[in-house]
């Protein structure tokens, strides 16, 4: 925006009255020209949203006022300094309470799609069916969770999923998912630890038992049956195969943790560990079978007992058997410790997360909060009436 300012000298020949009449024409030409500046010279850009895997970014739009600026001394600390070079350009050095920028204009079209900003739900995206698969006035063209089933795209175990709202479920956090073999349970992970039940588990509608749990940092439910690595709906225990397993292949403890616990990079990537007999595994599939590679051994006397379970920060623990006693164990960036034993538990085959406690929840019946602390683990046993056989919980 530009303002014009205009001097006039008084001409000593000239009477007073011309002076003045000439002074009066010419403010209010000016104040007719700033008039029409104010009018076309200003437009704020509208914000704009883009999908890449999933991911929304989102662009805030110039206003053309100072900036703050971010500088760094001798010590490392940063300090934040405003701009003091001036009003910045199109503006007057003069305070005013006029804005600087006006909003989109609701009847223009930004992506040429024929639908207006306005009406448009997705306005930087051509999308002139308005499509809303969730019905939550994002437009599915800009929208990374199209179902609306809390999973965006590079969270969904299949991208057609993407589609289904019914499809996978979303594990809740704060809750801990277990089986009995046919039947999922849930339980909060607080006082009293009450197990309540789900319901059974089935694949294309046939009751099937499922043997263990692990679930993602997005939340989805995996669990492996005699024949398939599985996905499982926490909300009522539909599962679908997505990949076979062939005999001795059957993992005992199932688990999602950050490759940088088994020694694997990068470190952030997210795996799924299982453990059979004395190994433990990166599980994955690869033409609709899954694959094995194992990672560690486990030391001498010592064999799987019952499940894993990835602690974010602390590496993963398991609970292993010897001649004696189950114990619980942590493996960590590839190396191994035993942690403690677990008392009068013998068969520890569920292994999750409870706030500060690891649970374990026994092939007899009990729930047993687990405590690792100072090099000691502290084991309180609560009764329950289930056969359990794994478990599971949101990282």
């Amino acid at each position: 925006m530009m303002f014009f300012r205009t001097s006039y000298e008084a001409a000593s020949n000239r009477r007073t009255d011309d002076l003045l009449l000439t002074r009066a024409t010419t403010s209010a030409t000016l104040l007719l020209a700033c008039s029409l500046a104010l009018a076309g010279c200003t437009r704020q850009n509208p914000a704009w949203i883009t999908e890449t895997a999933g991911e929304e970014t989102t662009g805030a739009p110039t206003t053309g006022e100072p900036t703050a600026t971010s500088a760094s001394d001798e010590t490392g600390e940063e300090t934040t300094e405003a701009a003091t070079t001036g009003p910045a350009p199109g503006t007057s050095s003069e305070t005013s309470d006029a804005p600087t920028t006006t909003p989109p204009e609701p009847d223009a079209d930004d992506d040429g799609d024929g639908v207006a900003n306005g009406d448009d739900n997705c306005p930087q995206h051509d999308n002139s069916s308005q499509a809303d698969l969730d019905g939550d006035g994002q437009g599915d063209a800009c929208d990374a969770d199209k179902d609306g089933d809390g999973l965006e795209l590079d969270c969904e175990p299949r991208p057609s999923w993407d589609l289904l709202a019914d499809r996978p479920g979303v594990a809740l956090p704060g809750y801990v998912y277990m089986t009995a073999g046919v039947n999922l349970y849930q339980m909060q992970t607080s006082e009293p630890f009450t197990p309540e039940g789900v319901g059974a588990f089935t694949v294309d509608g046939e009751t099937t038992p499922v043997l263990e749990l692990a679930v993602n940092s997005c939340g989805v439910l995996y669990g492996v049956s005699a024949e398939a690595l599985l996905i499982c709906s926490p909300q009522d225990g539909r599962c679908w195969p997505i990949a076979t397993l062939e005999p001795g292949e059957l993992p005992q403890g199932l688990t999602f943790a950050a490759a940088s616990a088994v020694g694997g990079a990068p470190a952030d990537e997210e795996l799924l560990l299982g453990s059979i007999e004395k190994q433990l595994f990166v599980v994955s599939v690869e033409s609709g079978a899954v694959v094995l590679d194992a990672v560690l051994e486990y030391p001498e006397l010592l064999t799987i007992a019952g499940d894993l379970f990835a602690k974010p920060g602390d590496g993963v623990y398991v609970t292993l058997h010897d001649l004696f006693e189950d114990k619980l164990a942590r493996v960590s960036g590839g190396s191994f410790e035993l942690v403690g034993g677990l008392g009068e538990s013998e068969n520890v085959t569920g292994l999750a997360r409870a706030g500060d406690h690891l649970i374990g929840f026994d092939g007899e019946g009990a729930i047993v909060l687990l405590t690792p602390q100072d090099g000691e683990l502290g084991v309180e046993t609560i009764e329950s009436a289930t056969s359990w056989r794994g478990a599971a919980s949101r990282p």
